[in-house]
């Protein structure tokens, strides 16, 4: 077995992350699918009864106590088990090389630092870092304009993180300047978070689009799908050092990152749902549209009792993967193109 070492840390981590999350994205479909069709069939865990999750209940308080929301449980609780593994792993690990190999940090001089982080902010391109600004602005706006209207504290603090978001590389960068730039998050990656944060957070939350466009948090997960696969390259792409073409394994691995934003993501919006009283990412009540997309390819299925409350949970799964194969298809013929040459000389850590 290859051993993890100082010098290799964060890359393998990075790539047996994503790599781990390939069979439980896999997995979940799967089984969603034979619950879907096959009477009778609970594998997602939606017909097991509330005693099941009498821990879960009594930490949480009366919130999950729902005949709408406990149905979830089963599945989500498989999930924090899982994310809870990888964590305890990646500590492991790291704990290990640390003892084995020591950990030498030096944290540069502030004049090197800045003159350092200077160059680095002069590869983005201009209209890029001025997105930024043009991002924050719009969450200011927002956030104000529901201060105003006296929204929800619990509404109010997700449009705070998100502001904050907004410059969040930024921030991790300076705060972890002593780091190797190997092991920083590329400038870039900030540009991306972006595009989440736009449609997401001002668009989706701030201005009430998940409520008033039907399935609008269907295509931000397509959308998202898709762009957590240039992130992959993108970060791949710097702790490896490499400017060698796209790759196999790449594209392997930033689909096993699509994958593990995925699953974490909707371990998130689950503790949001039984964390805050008003939350209700996991939409358990959804019921799609008689003349949905979804209903015309796969059908009615076999109506099993329970499953309809995880149908949001599996239709953004299944949005996002549908997004993760469009990103791979455009990263395979944008890096494989006429154009991989001069797209390697671009900004940042090069796409």
């Amino acid at each position: 077995m290859h051993k993890f070492n100082k010098t290799n840390i964060a890359q393998q981590l990075f790539v047996t992350n994503a790599i781990i999350h390939l069979p439980v994205l896999a997995t979940m479909l799967l089984t969603f699918i034979l619950d879907y069709y096959v009477s009778g069939s609970s594998l997602q865990g939606f017909a097991l009864p509330k005693e099941s999750f009498a821990w879960f209940l009594a930490l949480f308080g009366n919130k999950p106590d729902n005949v709408v929301f406990t149905p979830l449980l089963g599945i989500d609780l498989t999930i924090m088990a899982i994310e809870l593994g990888v964590v305890i792993f990646d500590l492991i690990v790291i704990i290990s090389v640390v003892a084995d190999s020591g950990l030498s940090l030096r944290a540069p001089k502030p004049v090197e630092y800045v003159k350092h982080e200077y160059r680095e902010y002069r590869r983005l391109n201009i209209v890029e870092y001025i997105s930024w600004w043009v991002t924050w602005i719009m969450m200011v706006c927002v956030v104000v304009y529901n201060l105003r209207r006296g929204r929800g504290s619990d509404g109010m603090l997700v449009l705070y993180v998100n502001l904050v978001m907004t410059f969040i590389v930024p921030i991790f960068r300076a705060l972890f300047f002593f780091l190797e730039d190997a092991y920083k998050l590329p400038l870039r990656v900030q540009s991306f978070l972006n595009v989440f944060i736009i449609g997401g957070s001002f668009f989706g939350q701030g201005l009430e689009f998940n409520s008033r466009i039907d399935d609008f948090d269907k295509y931000l997960h397509f959308i998202s799908g898709c762009i957590v696969v240039w992130v992959g390259y993108v970060v791949l792409r710097q702790l490896e050092k490499e400017e060698s073409r796209l790759s196999n394994r790449q594209i392997i691995i930033c689909a096993g990152l699509s994958a593990q934003v995925m699953v974490v993501w909707e371990f998130f919006e689950f503790l949001a749902d039984a964390i805050m009283i008003d939350s209700y990412c996991q939409n358990p009540g959804y019921v799609p549209k008689d003349d949905s997309l979804f209903l015309r390819i796969f059908g009615p299925g076999a109506m099993n009792p329970g499953q309809s409350a995880v149908l949001d949970t599996n239709l953004d799964i299944l949005y996002a993967v549908t997004g993760c194969l469009l990103g791979i298809l455009v990263l395979i013929i944008y890096k494989r193109g006429v154009r991989h040459d001069a797209v390697d000389n671009t900004a940042g850590v090069g796409l």
